[in-house]
């Protein structure tokens, strides 16, 4: 059988988080996610980035704010929706100024919406592994530009980002980000 490149693409993004040491930080709402949609290869990925001590548990750092702002810039209530599932991950990047790595398209892409009301988000990377898996390990091998810690997000969405820098990544702001999750 086989192998399907969405998922090569993802266990790639994940071993070059291993190979350049990249650290990883879990807060609860993202550990949790991990338990619902990790597949066996996350799974035993999040075990050895643990071994390696580059897997840190840290606490969750909720914005009363941020979740006030997407509800004001999406006047769409299913976008609300959508992108208040993964506030999580934003909460996480603004809080530990971190950039995101996950394949959700729809939540990348409100975000670069909801980041014209919330500058914090403007300083957000949101990288997808699945629109450019080459530029997506250049962002990881170049150490989130400046990064040193990153969040990986859990998605069961299979949609795809339109457009990237040409390196796999994108800033929020200027709506125009549609790649998703990774936190420092």
């Amino acid at each position: 059988m086989a192998e399907k490149p969405y998922s090569r693409q993802a266990r790639n993004a994940l071993d070059e988080i291993i190979v350049n040491r990249i650290q990883v930080l879990f807060p609860p709402s993202i550990s949790d996610e991990w338990k619902k949609h990790a597949s066996g290869y996350a799974i035993r990925w999040r075990a050895m980035m643990t071994s390696r001590g580059l897997a840190k548990n840290v606490k969750d750092k909720k914005s009363i704010l941020l979740r006030k702002t997407i509800r004001m810039a999406l006047p769409d209530v299913s976008d609300t929706q959508a992108l208040l599932k993964d506030v999580h991950l934003l909460e996480a990047a603004v809080a530990y100024a971190c950039g995101i790595l996950s394949s959700d398209n729809r939540s990348g892409r409100l975000a670069g919406v909801v980041s014209e009301h919330f500058d914090a988000l403007k300083r957000v990377q949101w990288v997808s592994p699945h629109f450019d898996p080459d530029g997506c390990c250049h962002w990881l091998k170049s150490r989130l530009v400046d990064i040193d810690y990153c969040c990986v997000g859990q998605s069961s969405s299979r949609s795809l980002p339109k457009q990237s820098d040409g390196h796999g990544k994108q800033s929020l702001p200027r709506g125009s980000s549609d790649l998703a999750a990774a936190c420092d």
